[in-house]
This record gives structure tokens, C-alpha cells and sequence, in this order.
């Protein structure tokens, strides 16, 4: 069994969704809001990524420019912290950032539409049953991200 951020490939696999929602824009609360332009400097995991991949074309219809990546990172965490820390705007999913956005301590960037939706979903092999600790497993995420 294996966890993953569902890309569109899974189908060739058995799978559940264990939790969806949206990738979102987040930057650290100020005096004075901040709010998207075309020169906005974006942290993001990777340009090649399916998730930056949907922000670099909103960026394009939205602002006629190309996207500006100020720093590449490969954990939505450390984007998390870097964001906290005051080193610009981050791209992250809202599972992510969930008691960071409720405490305060962040602020979603509003954006015309949504950005890029997730699933993670648990999967594993074809025609192959699920055994009862996975699945207990799996339930249990479920539930705490519900």
C-alpha cells in the first residue's frame, strides 16, 4: 500500500481517497494585505509538478506573464515554515496549512478560481485485496482528516 498525492495515474491501481481539496496561495499576515500580482515572487515545490504546472498557467491567462519562482522546495512543510518566516508567498495544499490559516498566523491569497484540486488517496496493487491492518489504516486517516 502506498500513500501519494493522486496525479491523474492511480487508475491503474486499486484506490480510496483518503482527503481532497485545493492547492492554495498563502503568505504570512501583515498590517497591510497582500494580494496577488504579476509580480509576485511564488515558493513551490518543483516546476515540472502537476500542481505548479496548473498555477504557471493561471498565472499566464491571469496576468499575460510568466510565473515567478523565487525559490524551489521540496517539502510543502518547509514551504509552510518559509512562509511563516516571512520569505514571501507559498503554494501549498490547505490540508497543509489548516491551523496556520484558523490560528491567524497565515492568510490565503485569494484567487479568481481554484488553483489545482488534490486528492491523496491510498492505494495499492490490482485485483489484490486490502489486509485488515491496511484497512483499519486507511480508515482511520479518513477519519482524522474529515
Amino acid at each position: 500500500m502506498g500513500l501519494l498525492l493522486d496525479d491523474g495515474y492511480v487508475d491503474q491501481f486499486q484506490y480510496t481517497t483518503i482527503k481532497s481539496g485545493n492547492f492554495i496561495l498563502v503568505d504570512k499576515v501583515r498590517k497591510k494585505q497582500i494580494y496577488l500580482t504579476e509580480n509576485s515572487e511564488i515558493i513551490v515545490t518543483s516546476p515540472e509538478k502537476i500542481e505548479v504546472l496548473s498555477l504557471k498557467k493561471y498565472f499566464k491567462s491571469k496576468f499575460k506573464t510568466n510565473l515567478k519562482v523565487k525559490m524551489e522546495v521540496m517539502s510543502w512543510g518547509v514551504i509552510k515554515n518559509l512562509v511563516e518566516k516571512n520569505f514571501g508567498i507559498g503554494f501549498v495544499p490547505d490540508y497543509c496549512v489548516q491551523q496556520e490559516l484558523e490560528s491567524g498566523k497565515l492568510i490565503k491569497i485569494e484567487t479568481t478560481k481554484p488553483l489545482f484540486n488534490y486528492s491523496i488517496a491510498a492505494i495499492w496493487a490490482p485485483k489484490k485485496h486490502l489486509n485488515p491492518n491496511a484497512k483499519l489504516f486507511i480508515d482511520v486517516l479518513k477519519k482524522a482528516h474529515n
